[in-house]
């Protein structure tokens, strides 16, 4: 039994709601926020506001763009249910966090600076393997699959050698010159 509101998901998608309307809309408004944000193309006026007009030009130009790329908009169709979850998954661990907490805000970043980098760099990996789980290569595998076939083949190969020690010494030489803190000395 197909209900009303299931009728009107259907027309929607027929209509192209999903792969042309939001896909824009969603495009746009990122961008134009990241430009409006960053004052990146200039500014006008005696406060210094960000140029609307050429913002909302570009912003429009590029979802646009993005909307008549359809492989672009099947890995933003993919891709974003899954970011969602993820994102549901990681308040709902936040919430159980602040179950156990003080009434008082719990500042993550300022109390655990370490833990904090530890999930802001688990969140990022996270999303972009979503997001290459998404893209399809040209043989019909996910960009995910073929990087994890490439690094499972490659594992015992001189390259996958060097850039694991590339990796250590990028991480040593950071953490030898990052310096002492003020408070160490």
């Amino acid at each position: 039994m197909v209900t009303p509101l299931g009728k009107a998901i259907e027309f929607f998608r027929d209509f192209g709601l999903f792969d042309v309307v939001l896909p824009f809309l969603l495009v746009f408004s990122i961008l134009f926020g990241v430009l409006e944000k960053t004052k990146i193309l200039g500014v006008e006026g005696k406060d210094r506001h960000a140029k609307k007009n050429l913002n909302a030009m570009i912003s429009f130009v590029v979802g646009l763009i993005v909307v008549a790329t359809a492989n672009v908009v099947e890995t933003i169709n993919k891709a974003l249910p899954n970011v969602i979850l993820f994102l549901i998954v990681l308040l709902s661990f936040l919430i159980l966090i602040g179950i156990f907490q003080k009434d008082e805000e719990h500042a993550l970043k300022d109390k655990h600076p370490y833990w904090y980098g530890f999930f802001v760099a688990l969140a990022f990996i996270s999303i972009v393997a979503i997001f290459f789980n998404a893209i399809q290569a040209e043989d019909g595998r996910t960009w995910l699959e073929v990087i994890w076939d490439w690094i499972t083949t490659q594992f015992d190969t001189a390259v996958f050698g060097s850039l694991i020690i590339l990796v250590v010494v990028v991480f040593a030489i950071y953490y030898i010159s990052k310096g002492k803190s003020e408070s160490g000395g």
